[in-house]
C-alpha cells in the first residue's frame, strides 16, 4: 500500500467530473497466485489566482476507535496543511465529537494559522462515536458564517464507526442530504 508515495503526473482527462481515474492490473512478479493493482486518481487542476472566500467546518470525529496513528493523527497533519492555504478571508469553524459534540472553534480568520493549528493539535482520541449530533450543529455553524458566492464546506474526518445516535448509514445520508439543501 502506497498511497502518495510517488508522483507519477498523472494527466486530467476532460470530462464533466473533476476527479478522473485510471489504472491497471497485472500479475504479481513474485507470487503468480496475486495481482497488483495500480489505482491513479487526478483531480482537475485549480489555476484561480483569487480564489472566492472560504467557509471551513472540519467536523472531526476524536472517538476511542480514532486513536490508531493512520487515523486521528494522520487527520490532524492533512487539516494543519489545509489551513497553511487559508487567508483573512477564509473563516474555520471546528467542531468535535465522541461521547459529546463541542464547538472548539467558530468563524476564526483563516489568517489565525497558530490558534487553529493549537485547537486541532489538542485533539486526542477516546469515548465512543455519536456522530449524528455533530452533523447537525457542523450545518448549524455552516448555515450561521455562510460565504455568499464562497466555497462554503463541511468537512468530515471520521472512521465512519458510528455506534451512538444515529448509527444508520441510510439515516445520516438523509440527514446530510436534508441540510445540504440548506
Amino acid at each position: 500500500e502506497l498511497i502518495n508515495y510517488f508522483d507519477i503526473n498523472y494527466a486530467h482527462q476532460a470530462t464533466n467530473h473533476p476527479v478522473s481515474v485510471n489504472g491497471e492490473i497485472s500479475s504479481c512478479p513474485w507470487d503468480s497466485s496475486h495481482q497488483l493493482i495500480r489505482v491513479g486518481l487526478k483531480g482537475q487542476d485549480i489555476t484561480s489566482t483569487n480564489p472566492p472566500a472560504s467557509n471551513f467546518v472540519f467536523l472531526i470525529d476524536r472517538s476511542g476507535s480514532m486513536s490508531a496513528p493512520d487515523k486521528l493523527d494522520f487527520l490532524k497533519t492533512g487539516l494543519k496543511t489545509l489551513i497553511d492555504q487559508l487567508d483573512a478571508n477564509d473563516r474555520v469553524s471546528i467542531v468535535t465529537y465522541s461521547g459529546s459534540t463541542e464547538t472548539i472553534a467558530e468563524s476564526v480568520s483563516g489568517d489565525q494559522k497558530v490558534l487553529l493549528k493549537g485547537a486541532i493539535d489538542q485533539l486526542t482520541a477516546s469515548g465512543y462515536t455519536n456522530g449524528g449530533d455533530a452533523i447537525i450543529r457542523a450545518y448549524n455553524l455552516a448555515e450561521k458564517n455562510f460565504i455568499t458566492g464562497g466555497n462554503n464546506r463541511i468537512i468530515l474526518g471520521t472512521d465512519g464507526d458510528l455506534n451512538v445516535g444515529i448509527t444508520s448509514r441510510e439515516e445520516l445520508i438523509q440527514l446530510i442530504e436534508e441540510k445540504r439543501e440548506q
